[in-house]
């Protein structure tokens, strides 16, 4: 299935009507599911059976429909245009010096991670060109919007300028740190990053961590930085694959749902404006926004100032795992551990669960079609590796380390799955931090103006 593998929405499950056994065993698994019913208590409803749901599988049952509408365009792009997806599936067009510089670009730009530079911010102005009927952004309080767009994709980057040009949107275009500028694990460390330990992937999306994967969290990772360091109080954050499912009403959509998050969860850090849900949503605020369960996809979302600091808190950075489960795994609400077994639970008690989550319902953007395809994160293509396969560092860094071994710290690898302020506190509360001091980078002293409890990340 598209972007996930064994994703739920390719099965097919009917709700028996047939025998008192069955109804009883239905009611039995209503009853023990006590925060996230099953996905495949929630299949192919009728029009009588949907209005018998409650508010929370309803908006389920509608966001999943919209997807299998999707998923069904999606296949017959594939079919139609076969050809042009076998010939990009590693980069659009482009001759062989072309490649070579997109390759020698990428590696600069991971270099500058975490930095935005002026060089990996590209202004587009299109309010110039908005449709008739765009409608306004005042309203949203969004006062930035950041696309998340690969060098070596100028035709997805183009199609991303197209939609905003519909809506008549200003926004930045964020070179994004390639996974295929990562060629050795060094290249992670160096920048304080890495996999959490023991993650092989789930049972949602079995594969390991991918080069493709850590350069998609790496690029988000630098926006919410960048947020924080400038003070930008709400953001719209896209990939380069969406689709505005409805140009002329967009603005007044979106003003719309921003409006219910700040009456009904005043709070919030994050807005989903598209996703896949993998599990039933948690509460259904109003008539077009829930507090969703278990969700796929980063295509598009509103983040706040306090939420990206919440993200940066997270220490994600060095325990990273694939970027639309990790928004998931950090929900305040609790998590059916059956959603990326088996290591949601680990995760959960090791990182805090603060994030406070909302989704507009149904979606306003959608991936594009074709995305699935042409996914750098989703597929594994020919240049894209798993970071454990991954060569430890290259000749010149490996010289580099050896000539420093007598004057850097201890490592104690007893504490590489903890959170860098953990050992920092442990360190200290053994006496120890003189002798064993980690070295920690990239990380800023952060506050979160909220009553949570949060890690303070110190260099």
């Amino acid at each position: 299935a598209p972007y996930k593998s064994n994703a739920p929405g390719t099965m097919v499950a009917h709700v028996s009507r047939i025998g008192t056994i069955a109804i009883l065993i239905c009611c039995l698994i209503l009853h023990f599911s006590k925060y996230q019913k099953p996905v495949s208590t929630l299949r192919s409803q009728s029009v009588q059976s949907f209005h018998a749901l409650n508010p929370e599988e309803q908006s389920y049952v509608q966001t999943i429909e919209i997807y299998r509408q999707r998923e069904e365009e999606d296949k017959q792009h594939f079919m139609e245009n076969f050809d042009d997806i076998q010939s990009r599936s590693e980069w659009d067009n482009g001759g062989k010096s072309q490649q070579k510089l997109w390759k020698l670009r990428a590696r600069e730009r991971l270099k500058r991670f975490p930095k935005l530079e002026k060089e990996d911010m590209i202004t587009v102005k299109s309010c110039e060109l908005a449709t008739k009927d765009a409608g306004s952004m005042s309203g949203s309080n969004i006062t930035d919007i950041y696309i998340v767009s690969l060098e070596r994709r100028p035709l997805k980057r183009e199609a991303a300028i197209r939609q905003l040009e519909k809506i008549g949107l200003d926004g930045t275009i964020v070179n994004a740190v390639d996974g295929d500028g990562i060629l050795f694990q060094s290249d992670l460390y160096e920048k304080n990053a890495g996999v959490f330990p023991g993650y092989v992937g789930h049972n949602l999306h079995n594969i390991s961590l991918t080069t493709g994967e850590a350069g998609c969290f790496m690029s988000h990772y630098s926006i919410w930085r960048h947020m924080h360091e400038n003070n930008i109080s709400r953001a719209l954050i896209l990939e380069d694959d969406f689709e505005i499912l409805s140009p002329t009403s967009f603005a007044n959509d979106l003003k719309e749902v921003l409006e219910s998050a700040n009456q009904y969860h005043p709070l919030w850090d994050i807005c989903y404006l598209s996703r896949y849900p993998v599990a039933v949503d948690h509460k259904r605020l109003c008539k077009n926004l829930v507090i969703p369960g278990f969700s796929f996809w980063t295509v598009a979302y509103v983040l706040t100032l306090n939420g990206a600091r919440k993200l940066l808190n997270s220490d994600g950075l060095a325990n990273m795992v694939g970027l639309d489960d990790w928004f998931s795994l950090l929900s305040q609400e609790p998590i059916d551990s059956a959603c990326c077994s088996p290591f949601t639970d680990r995760y959960r008690n090791f990182f805090p669960s603060n994030l406070l989550r909302v989704s507009v319902v149904p979606p306003i953007i959608m991936p594009v079609k074709g995305s699935f395809w042409l996914s750098d994160t989703a597929t594994l293509r020919k240049n894209t590796k798993l970071l454990k396969d991954l060569p430890i560092m290259d000749e010149e860094s490996r010289r580099e380390k050896e000539s420093l071994m007598n004057i850097m710290p201890e490592w104690d690898p007893h504490l590489q799955s903890k959170p860098a302020s953990y050992r920092i506190e442990n360190s200290i509360l053994n006496n120890t931090h003189k002798k064993k001091q980690p070295v920690l980078r990239n990380f800023v002293d952060l506050k979160v103006d909220s009553e949570d409890i949060v890690l303070q990340l110190v260099d």
